[in-house]
């Protein structure tokens, strides 16, 4: 019997086995029955075991097939939309909207200033009041002192507003206006200032009634008559240039003493506290005279004092000088620049003891770049340091005068 018949048999004998037909022909090898048995569920199971292990491998494939199949689509579909993110425009962001810090209120130019404040305001206001003669010339301060209230008081008075010293808007809207007018004393003012001109005319003999304080009209008679002797125009008002004339040593007294009555007004009231005067040393040398300056530091500035309890810059450095043997009339800032006195131009070759001229102000220099004078922003007799190195002082120095 050839191979392949006996495979054949094989199989439908494997076949019956299964489909569990019996009996069927064993004795297709010359095998016993029972060995033939055996051999058969042998084969049998090697068939279920051979089947069940195709099977699974199907499953197993079929499970890699799926997941391949699934990433390759999720990979497609992640590809796909790439290429549409690229292709689209990016969206520009939305912009968040940068907020806007809450705005600082903005300081009022015109808020009042009032005395015994110190304010950045303050040396605007000072430096204005200069400018237009109502105050000596000096350093801006920031300080709202007696000086700047007294000063601002005269530009009231001058402008007919409330004579309060007080900085409001409306004094101040003037002030800064090109209708502000410079300092000038004239009929029916009142004021210290009046008082210290009225005791310079009665020195130099245009006014024999005492003075009061009041410019009346025996007052605006001497003043003319000054004005007439000392070729100014006469028109009986004391402004800066009357006012530099009666104050310099080459003022014209008159031919014969003024016949002038009363001033006509009571007198006003002082600003000066009353201070006792100073003993001069002995000695006439610079060191001297600056030890006796020392002694009045702190005492009280007033415009047109000469000493001995209150002081303006030029009153200040008369005083000190008269009292140390120097014998010179009092002079304004202007005629100490222009005295015939031998002349320093640096400050670098600066002695103590000289006499410093700046626009508008002096003061005594005391070496190692310090000042003693009478200080209009600061409204007493104060030392003023490193005045070489200040741009104001810098800005503002002509010459010094050397007296000893």
């Amino acid at each position: 019997m050839s191979h392949k018949k006996r495979l054949k048999r094989v199989n439908r004998a494997v076949y019956n086995i299964l489909a569990g037909r019996r009996p069927v022909r064993i004795a297709l090898f010359g095998l016993s029955e029972k060995t033939f048995e055996m051999r058969t569920l042998l084969a049998a199971g090697l068939v279920v075991i051979a089947a069940g292990a195709i099977a699974i491998g199907a499953h197993v494939n079929a499970r890699e097939e799926e997941k391949r199949q699934a990433f390759a689509l999720a990979e497609a579909e992640a590809n796909s939309r790439a290429v549409r993110v690229a292709l689209e425009p990016t969206p520009t962001p939305a912009s968040t909207p940068t907020p806007k810090p809450a705005p600082s209120p903005t300081p009022d130019p015109f808020a009042p200033l009032r005395p015994d404040v110190r304010d950045a305001r303050v040396a605007e206001l000072q430096t204005r009041l200069m400018e237009l003669d109502y105050m000596e010339a000096d350093e801006p301060t920031d300080f709202y002192g007696g000086i700047t209230k007294y000063s601002l008081q005269l530009f009231q008075r001058a402008h007919e507003l409330q004579v309060d010293g007080i900085a409001g808007e409306t004094t101040l809207r003037l002030l800064y206006s090109e209708e502000a007018r410079p300092y000038v004393t004239r009929l029916g003012d009142r004021g210290t200032d009046v008082e210290e001109f009225q005791k310079r005319l009665r020195e130099l003999r245009f006014l024999s009634s005492r003075p009061t304080g009041y410019f009346g009209t025996d007052t605006e008679k001497a003043v003319k008559a000054f004005q007439h002797r000392n070729k100014l125009e006469e028109d009986g008002k004391i402004g800066a240039q009357t006012r530099e004339a009666i104050y310099s040593p080459d003022a014209k007294a008159a031919r014969s003493s003024s016949s002038s009555g009363g001033s006509g007004g009571s007198s006003g009231s002082s600003r000066r506290r009353s201070m006792p005067a100073i003993n001069p040393p002995n000695g006439d040398n610079a060191a001297a005279m600056i030890g006796y300056a020392r002694a009045y530091l702190g005492y009280p500035y007033d415009r047109g004092g000469k000493g001995p309890t209150s002081f303006d810059c030029s009153g200040f450095v008369y005083w000190c000088l008269k009292n140390n043997g120097v014998s010179l009339k009092y002079m304004t800032s202007s005629a100490w620049a222009n005295a015939n006195l031998p002349t320093v131009t640096s400050f670098s070759k600066l002695e103590a003891g000289d006499i410093i001229c700046f626009k508008g102000h002096v003061g005594i220099y005391m070496g190692g770049g310090q000042m003693i004078d009478a200080s209009s922003s600061n409204g007493k007799v104060r030392i003023a340091s490193n005045i070489s190195k200040s741009s104001y002082w810098s800005r503002n120095f002509i010459c010094a005068k050397r007296v000893y």
